[in-house]
């Protein structure tokens, strides 16, 4: 019996049903060789779409677009001097210009006083923790707390730089009466109860003051935070005003003056005394009677002088800040 389709077509079939017949899934080592071969295959794959000009999905572009190189090349400044020394002097003069800058601001006056006492940005910077109050500082919160309370016409207030000038003219053998007198203000001096002298030595700062200056009952007393005896600065104040009363007055003092120096709470660092004596101002302004009684040695009870400090703490950085700058906004024009 003949075969109902020819040989050519019989090879068709053959090719259709090879190609048709499901291959059956490896296991084991033939599981791993089948995936090797379908990589390679993959890769086979992915060749021949590069060649045709398409990409596979790996290859598309990400959401950044990569830098293009520069259209025109860098400028370049040749000059004589060394590269290094080139960038170091560049980097001085920005150093050099933006701390000229700061220090314009620094020095920019926030306020002037009355009596001419001009506070800065610079001088604000003293009030940071663990550093000295300057001259400047110490000078405008006297001024301060004088104006706060009202006491102009009862106390008389030197510059922090009068005593320096009289110790200076001392150390010289010049007279000190005619080289400190145009530190201070005779008019204020002659009705005021109380003249203060804020002191500054080595560093340190303290307050004298000279009770009833153009009385017979004249005396001293000083408020040191760290309890040092500060007879010798008292008696050059003493030695001076003698002088103030043989020019002005033509009337010698009738007796010595009494130095009183009492013990006052010690400050806890090495940097507050500023603030100690702005305490001790202050007080001795609100309660003359009672910082008197204390020098002199007239009040003993322990507990009623711990009550009084306690009563009147030392001030803060923060606060006399605070206070400074309301200062200052409030008298300004």
């Amino acid at each position: 019996m003949g075969s109902y389709y020819s040989s050519d077509e019989k090879m068709a079939i053959n090719h259709i049903a090879k190609s048709e017949r499901k291959e059956p899934v490896p296991k084991g080592n033939d599981r791993k060789l089948a995936k090797r071969k379908a990589a390679r295959r993959r890769q086979r794959i992915n060749k021949k779409q590069r060649t045709r000009g398409t990409l596979t999905k790996a290859e598309m572009p990400g959401t950044f677009p990569s830098p293009s190189p520069p259209t025109t090349p860098p400028l370049i400044i040749l000059s004589d001097s060394d590269d290094s020394d080139n960038t170091d002097s560049s980097d001085d003069d920005r150093n050099s210009s933006s701390n000229n800058r700061s220090n314009k601001n620094d020095n920019q006056i926030i306020h002037t006083t009355t009596n001419k006492i001009s506070i800065t940005e610079r001088d604000l910077l003293t009030l940071q923790p663990g550093r000295w109050l300057n001259d400047t500082i110490i000078d405008y919160s006297l001024k301060l707390i004088e104006d706060k309370f009202q006491h102009n016409h009862l106390i008389s207030v030197s510059g922090t730089f009068f005593f320096t000038k009289l110790k200076l003219a001392k150390e010289r053998n010049l007279d000190i009466y005619s080289e400190s007198k145009t530190w201070i203000s005779l008019v204020n001096l002659r009705k005021s109860k109380t003249w203060f002298i804020p002191v500054c030595q080595n560093y340190h700062w303290f307050l004298i003051a000279v009770a009833l200056p153009f009385k017979s009952g004249s005396f001293v007393y000083i408020m040191d935070s760290l309890n040092v005896n500060r007879s010798s600065e008292a008696k050059l104040i003493i030695e001076f005003l003698e002088k103030l009363h043989n020019v002005e007055t033509s009337i010698p003092i009738r007796k010595n003056l009494e130095i009183y120096q009492s013990e006052i709470p010690r400050q806890r660092n090495t940097s507050d005394c500023g603030l100690h004596l702005l305490r001790s101002f202050t007080v001795s302004i609100l309660r003359r009677k009672f910082i008197t009684r204390l020098m002199k040695g007239n009040i003993t009870d322990q507990a009623e002088i711990d009550a009084f400090w306690l009563l009147h703490p030392v001030i803060s950085r923060h606060e006399l800040e605070y206070q400074i700058l309301r200062y200052a906004m409030d008298n300004s024009e």
